[in-house]
């Protein structure tokens, strides 16, 4: 076994910290300039990015007013044509809600100084939208009052509202036919065309103030290039004698450490005092660790009993899989009326019904899945890759576990059997898989038990596995 070197001269090769004090210094100079270039790149960019960014949002701010207006019609329009109360509900959710008019007003305030145009554009347009829903109102008011709608459940500002009395005089079908001219006529285009102008001249104004923006930021940038190249060319040359060494004597054995530990072998010999003296270092751990890690990662993670994966285990392996992309099935299982078994029969007898069931369940599931002991007489298996419709193969495994449980009664062991209960997941595992598995293993026990039961959040079916 390979000592800890404990003197300097035993370690042989550069010292890394000499090469890199000379880097450091023909570096700096060339990065001070360097940096200054560079901040002005940055600068630069951020300016052109910011004033996109500015007319983007811009617009898009301006789109959301003009949305939310036609979405007002669209629905006041949908309730007059259908009388359909969701179209009715819909528009005041939008009003006093959602208020996408009003938000782009808001949104726009914090540049009323630059975007005194636009806002003032908005606010007219915003005056001409609250204008229509006057209309609007009256409408639906109109369509309500022919219905003889409840008008305890509609929104306070249509039972607000009054109808003029020779409008309540009129017949059902001549207020459906006011109402229907109110948000279809000549008058209500007239607004909406109002409407259109002033958020287009909106959209105008903002592309002439950021195309005057963008042209100014462009330029900036494109002389902030120019001086960082300048720059840039001196320093890549300190980078590339630097770089010749980095590659030699620190990538290259760091590429050789990293293979070595991978392949969990020893590291190799280095040129460099640093990585010679690691080297040696961790050698002589690595013979120490390899002597033990085997034994001690097989005692963390199995049962000493039944040689199954533990509770330390499972709290790792669902750790892993919540971020598994795959469908997978979580069983949990009881040794049924374990406790009089150990009672009866005594714990040695008890000990071995524990590691007959996890002998069982050893040989009867897939290599891939996960046989786990979680604690006394209770045992889950996580099994991979297994979707609802497989529900017919895990059946015959729990069938053919209960059968070998109760008729090949092993020497000295009573009669046994398990009660199952499975969940299913269809990406990966999360706490409420276990909840469910559990409800579904209570449902078990609570109708004969020696069964299992599939989780079902409408209604689960108890299957039973006795053997007659």
């Amino acid at each position: 076994m390979t000592n800890l070197p404990t003197e300097e001269s035993e370690v042989k090769g550069i010292h890394i910290r000499t090469v890199n004090v000379f880097m450091i210094v023909a570096s700096v100079f060339f990065s001070i300039f360097t940096g200054i270039g560079l901040f002005h790149v940055y600068d630069a960019y951020d300016e052109v990015e910011n004033t996109t960014r500015e007319y983007i949002e811009s617009r898009n701010v301006i789109e959301g007013m003009k949305i939310g207006s036609d979405y007002l019609t669209d629905e006041v329009r949908a309730y007059v044509v259908t009388e359909d109360t969701s179209h009715l509900r819909n528009y005041f959710e939008e009003a006093f809600v959602t208020k996408r008019r009003e938000q782009a007003i808001e949104q726009l305030s914090a540049k009323i100084s630059r975007d005194e145009h636009v806002y003032r554009e908005l606010q007219v347009a915003l005056a001409e939208s609250n204008a229509l829903m006057e209309k609007e109102y009256h409408a639906m008011r109109l369509i309500l009052y022919s219905n003889h709608a409840d008008m305890s459940d509609m929104p306070q500002q249509l039972q607000e509202y009054e109808l003029f009395q020779y409008e309540k005089d009129f017949t059902d079908e001549q207020r459906r036919r006011i109402a229907y001219n109110l948000v279809f006529g000549t008058e209500y285009a007239v607004f909406k065309e109002q409407i259109e102008g002033s958020t287009s001249e909106a959209v105008t104004l903002v592309e002439e103030l950021m195309a005057d923006e963008q042209e100014e930021s462009e330029r900036y940038l494109l002389h902030s290039l120019r001086v960082a190249m300048v720059c840039i060319v001196g320093l890549v040359v300190t980078i590339l004698m630097t770089s010749l060494f980095l590659w030699r004597f620190i990538v290259v054995p760091l590429h050789q450490f990293i293979d070595s530990v991978r392949r969990d072998q020893k590291l190799p010999e280095s040129r460099t005092y640093e990585f010679e003296y690691l080297a040696l270092t961790y050698n002589h751990l690595f013979e120490l660790h390899s002597a033990d890690m085997s034994k001690l990662e097989h005692k963390a993670e199995h049962d000493a009993l039944t040689g199954l994966l533990n509770r330390a285990a499972y709290d790792g392996l669902t750790e892993y899989l919540s971020r598994y992309p795959n469908p997978l099935a979580l069983l949990i299982m009881d040794v049924d009326d374990f406790k009089n078994v150990n009672d009866s029969y005594g714990h040695e007898i008890g000990d071995g019904a524990l590691k007959l069931v996890a002998k069982l369940l050893s040989t009867t599931f897939r290599n891939g899945d996960y046989p786990i002991r979680y604690g006394g007489d209770e045992f889950i298996v996580i099994m991979t890759d297994v979707t609802e419709d497989m529900q017919h193969a895990i059946r015959l495994k729990i069938q053919k576990i209960n059968v070998a449980l109760q008729s090949q009664v092993m020497e000295g062991l009573p009669r046994l059997s398990v009660s199952v209960g499975i969940a299913f997941s269809e990406r990966g595992y999360d706490p409420e898989l276990f909840l469910r598995a559990d409800e579904a293993l209570y449902h078990t026990k609570e109708n004969g038990r020696c069964g299992f039961t599939f989780h079902d959040p409408k209604k689960m079916s108890y299957h039973s596995c006795k053997v007659d």
